[in-house]
């Protein structure tokens, strides 16, 4: 070998480590911030922020006219698995939608300050969400809705609820 290749070798396996770290959300925001500074690190979440350590779930609960306020129900997508789906799955392109509205909302309460929180319902990915929301249920006689969003920990098995609407005519 010569010492090309072994540079080469060595820069490469640098950047899988580094890329492992930067995935599995090992360091500091402040350190990820300056890896991440020229984006030569690829984002492997697959749709989790911690990938095998937490997930991010959407529920939503109405209130009909006579008043009565049902438990929350979790929003679930649908996962039909055909064939067909490996060349356009229009059901994945709304699910993965939804997903990233709930982290841009995320990302947005960690920006805001508790004190600005009134203004969050404001915001787009609030809004995206809460139309969605109203968009999928379909019950009928209801007076009004809300929804939360959750982080489930798969490391001790909690469920912490990071976000709570307010509640919303419909």
């Amino acid at each position: 070998m010569n010492l090309f290749e072994i540079t080469s070798i060595f820069y490469i396996s640098l950047w899988i480590i580094v890329v492992v770290i930067f995935n599995l959300k090992i360091l500091d925001d402040n350190y990820t911030i300056l890896l991440s500074k020229f984006f030569i690190l690829p984002n492997w979440s697959f749709f989790s922020p911690h990938p095998l350590i937490t997930d991010y779930n959407l529920f939503y609960r109405v209130v009909d006219k006579n008043h009565s306020q049902n438990e929350y129900l979790k929003v679930e997508f649908a996962n039909s698995n055909k064939m067909s789906h490996i060349f356009f799955n229009k059901g994945k392109r709304k699910t993965k939608f939804v997903l990233d509205t709930v982290l841009d909302l995320i990302e947005e309460l960690k920006k805001t300050n508790k004190n600005d929180y009134k203004y969050i319902p404001y915001s787009l990915q609030y809004l995206l969400l809460l139309n969605y929301i109203i968009s999928e249920i379909t019950a009928e006689n209801i007076k009004s809705v809300q929804f939360k969003i959750c982080e489930q920990s798969y490391v001790n098995n909690s469920e912490k609820i990071i976000f709570q609407s307010f509640v919303h005519d419909v």
